[in-house]
């Protein structure tokens, strides 16, 4: 599963499991503390990075979080479905950002 926020894991990761899978994972790199408890209920395991107490919003636990256009997303997907190599074409220098040491 790739989940690109917090409230789309939750909702991606409950239509995996109708799914029957062997095994589900959740990883992220940051979540509100209620969250990573809410997807500990549905997962099998769970790996999070950093579960601040005062989570306000995603970006603002980057260094470098830019907004990525529809496109740049839809091609990046694209792009690893189909297993091609090499960087994926967006406009941005770090387009997963990166993540703060908290």
């Amino acid at each position: 599963m790739v989940a690109l926020d917090v409230p789309v894991a939750v909702g991606m990761e409950r239509a995996l499991k109708r799914r029957g899978p062997r095994e589900i994972v959740v990883a992220l790199p940051v979540a509100p503390p209620g969250t990573v408890a809410e997807l500990a209920e549905e997962a099998d395991r769970i790996v999070c990075l950093s579960k601040p107490p005062r989570f306000l919003a995603l970006g603002y636990h980057y260094r470098d979080f830019p907004q990525l256009a529809d496109e740049e997303v839809v091609n990046a997907l694209r792009r690893a479905a189909t297993h091609e190599r090499g960087p994926v074409a967006v406009s941005h220098s770090d387009p997963v950002g990166t993540l703060k040491q908290t």
